[in-house]
């Protein structure tokens, strides 16, 4: 029987591999599967995958000084528009040593030559992390579907260092140009999309086969989802059967400080009819963030949800979904006439149901320089399909979301061609099948 190693870095990670038909397809094979998770997760994973298979183990804190300086190079080397919008906030924060240091790193990041040496020189640091589970399991494989992480890295690295085949995931379609800096390559890649793979090649330098599988969580779509009633979903939610919905999904105030006023002017709008059909929304928070919109008042047409369920009170980085959670993600959007979002794959999770969608492009009643305003986010590379489609409409102040929402309510077809582009783009897959292939390819190279 042979070993796999498999990092489970969050919520995200187990709802792709762990809840969708992934898992199952490793099990049908003879196979030894070890789970490496936080120490704060181990109870939660041991209770939830008891199996004779499957085996579960804690990982050491992965953070020291030299993982955070080299994070942090990487990270500013990575030259998209992405990054260097980040480093404009160091900028207007007026630290500008720091500014200066990453401009000049993400300068030097254009360079094949700066990239390949930062690679290099880490992989001459000698590193022990996690030895002892190497020792006791022998893994075949160490599978890293967090190319982000430093547990995937340093665990990629120990791998190396005992000839042991490894193959990682870019995890996410936005990865790439704004957060992953490809510290190690791994000996094989899989990711969502041909987009993806192009950037792998560009941006990452990476020369080895790379497989695109589609993406998991979003099976769940493809495949007869769990679909309520219009009836019942209304009724469970408290909401009017007889008005239209908004579904309002709040991004968190790291990345839109200002958006409890665009929900408020919204709620004033629709108060002061300059929505002409009746309607109400629904408040979808980001489990993960902190929002103020969390704290506006709640009436009948304006209900706010918190979705997911968290493994330490209070501490949002917990998260993790239940099927009941997912379940109502996919009721949420189905159900919903319009979905207003903010530089959020739920435009995409949107389009798979051709629901009418509608992008904030403005900051509340704030007017805001364009390297500090909400709007600079549709230039990020991993967005920028999106906003060419034509699936979406992005909207610049209160009147042009008013009128977004009434055209929608009156044409809902409006932009249905461009909704199609955006899931043929970027879901590239739509069988539902795409856990099972990466399900494959992993047998394949075990």
């Amino acid at each position: 029987m042979k070993t796999i190693f498999i990092t489970i870095y969050d919520g995200s990670i187990e709802n792709s591999l762990l809840k969708t038909d992934f898992l199952a397809a490793l099990l049908e094979r003879d196979l030894k599967i070890v789970l490496l998770v936080a120490s704060y997760k181990l109870a939660y994973f041991s209770d939830k995958y008891k199996n004779e298979k499957i085996f579960i183990e804690s990982l050491p804190l992965p953070e020291n000084f030299m993982e955070k300086a080299f994070y942090y190079i990487g990270f500013h080397s990575i030259p998209t528009f992405s990054i260097k919008m980040k480093q404009r906030t160091w900028l207007y924060k007026k630290r500008y040593f720091i500014f200066f240091l990453g401009v000049l790193t993400r300068f030097l990041g254009k360079f094949r030559i700066w990239r390949e040496t930062i690679r290099f020189v880490y992989g001459l640091i000698p590193d022990n992390y996690a030895a002892y589970l190497f020792i006791k399991y022998k893994p075949d494989l160490v599978f890293l579907p967090n190319m982000v992480s430093t547990e995937d890295y340093r665990l990629m690295k120990q791998a190396k260092k005992n000839n042991i085949k490894t193959i990682g995931v870019i995890k996410s379609w936005d990865n790439i140009t704004t957060k992953t800096f490809m510290r190690i390559k791994p000996d094989k890649l899989v990711v969502h999309n041909s987009i993806v793979k192009k950037e792998a090649r560009d941006i990452c330098d990476y020369k080895g086969e790379i497989a695109v599988t589609g993406i998991p969580q979003y099976d769940f779509y493809f495949r007869n989802p769990p679909l309520l009633s219009r009836e019942e979903f209304f009724e469970d939610n408290g909401l009017d059967k007889e008005k239209k919905l908004i579904l309002y999904c709040a991004p968190g105030d790291w990345i839109a400080p200002y958006d409890a006023e665009v929900a408020s002017l919204l709620k004033e709008a629709i108060a002061d009819k300059k929505i002409k059909e009746p309607c109400q929304i629904l408040v979808r928070l980001h489990p993960k963030y902190e929002s103020k919109t969390e704290r506006l008042a709640e009436d009948r047409n304006f209900i706010i949800q918190r979705p997911g369920k968290y493994l330490e009170k209070g501490n949002l980085a917990t998260w993790f979904f239940g099927d009941e959670d997912m379940a109502h993600l996919v009721n949420s959007i189905y159900h919903a006439d319009i979905v207003i979002n903010t530089i959020s794959s739920i435009s995409l999770e949107s389009a798979i149901f051709d629901k009418p969608t509608i992008c904030i492009g403005f900051d509340g009643r704030h007017e805001l320089p364009f390297w500090k305003s909400i709007i600079r986010g549709y230039r990020r590379e991993h967005y920028l399909p999106i906003v060419r489609s034509g699936g979406i409409k992005i909207v610049n102040n209160i009147d042009e979301l008013t009128d977004a929402v009434n055209m929608y309510f009156k044409n809902p077809e409006t932009d249905s061609l461009g909704r199609k582009k955006i899931v043929d783009q970027i879901c590239e897959f739509k069988d539902g099948n795409s856990a099972k292939r990466l399900a494959e390819f992993i047998v394949k190279e075990v």
